[in-house]
């Protein structure tokens, strides 16, 4: 089914699905009669199972205990600071820089 894309999916829905690919989200171009297009049985299917039990897998959430948690002791209490999960996927690809004290100042170096 191919109809003309309203107002709201112009000038709210599609700026936001460009957003989220910009930070490395996928994202299933589907149809509203064919749920198989984006990974459904039905549209009744929320969530998406595999894709979250791929998110979920322990080597996975190892790796971002091990390498992306930072841990934060200003103002007198520690915090642990753990990644958003296009802030993990997209820099798992590559060599990563650690973030080094400065960050936790007024200003972290970008790169």
């Amino acid at each position: 089914m191919t109809s003309t894309p309203t107002p709201e999916y112009r000038q709210v829905e599609a700026p936001f699905i460009r957003q989220l690919q910009a930070q490395g989200w996928d994202y299933l171009k589907g149809d509203v009669d064919v749920p198989y297009l984006t990974e459904r049985d039905s549209f009744r299917q929320v969530l998406l199972t595999e894709r979250l039990r791929a998110a979920l897998r322990p080597e996975r959430l190892l790796d971002i205990v091990h390498n992306f948690t930072l841990f934060d002791s200003s103002g007198g209490r520690l915090k642990k600071i753990v990644p958003r999960y296009q802030q993990y996927r997209r820099p798992s690809r590559g060599p990563v820089e650690k973030p080094t004290e400065s960050c936790f100042s007024t200003k972290c170096p970008t790169g």
